[in-house]
């Protein structure tokens, strides 16, 4: 049937679009479910942890170790945001702020976001463990589980759940901080730090308990 014809009865053929146009149309919903502008955050008081627990007088400094933490924590952290977007998409569906989200939107099936959000966090925790040490490893995964089963389902029942919140908030310095030097006890506590980020990240959690419509 010649295109002439096609259009005299009326019919209309829609082009299937290109493999790159499809893949061009999913970076905003990906951007959105990983939030890389969230993890660079995360990415900066990472550094910080590790610059401090850096052994004072040690030389050349440890840029290869440095990208490899870095790089294992954004893997972790973009993996959290994946995952708690699976786990949420529900209650998304019925907040304003929330609602556009690609799996509350529709726009993406929940089991797809739930593997990219394991693999991501399962990559970067291996990642850690292989390129930086057991306690930077254990430690993001801690964050991640307390973020995902304390912090999430806490946050639509008490406003404590700001406290586990603050907790994950205040942990990557630690992270940072032991990818640097390990368990080594002759460097100086991270304590202090990781004091100051959990009050500062407190009321950040705080004003983002949100009320699903409709509860």
């Amino acid at each position: 049937m010649s295109a002439l014809s096609a259009r005299t009865l009326g019919i209309t053929r829609n082009p299937q679009p290109s493999l790159w146009a499809a893949a061009r149309e999913s970076v905003p919903d990906f951007w959105e479910l990983t939030k890389p502008e969230v993890n660079l955050l995360i990415l900066v008081a990472t550094f910080t942890g590790f610059y401090l627990g850096y052994p004072n007088g040690s030389n050349p400094f440890p840029f290869e170790r440095l990208v490899h933490v870095l790089a294992g924590t954004l893997l972790v952290a973009s993996g959290a945001g994946a995952l708690n977007q699976y786990l949420e998409f529900g209650f998304d569906a019925r907040m304003r702020r929330t609602s556009r989200r690609p799996i509350a939107a529709g726009r993406m099936s929940p089991i797809f976001a739930f593997w990219i959000g394991m693999s991501l966090a399962v990559i970067g925790a291996v990642y850690l463990l292989l390129f930086a040490n057991v306690l930077a490893a254990s430690l993001a995964v801690i964050t991640l589980l307390s973020y995902l089963f304390i912090y999430t389902p806490l946050k639509r029942k008490t406003p404590l759940c700001t406290v586990p919140g603050a907790f994950a908030g205040a942990m990557p310095p630690l992270i940072g901080w032991a990818a640097a030097c390990g368990s080594d006890r002759k460097h100086p506590s991270l304590d202090p730090i990781c004091d100051a980020v959990l009050l500062a990240v407190s009321p950040l959690y705080g004003d983002r308990v949100d009320v699903p419509r409709g509860l």
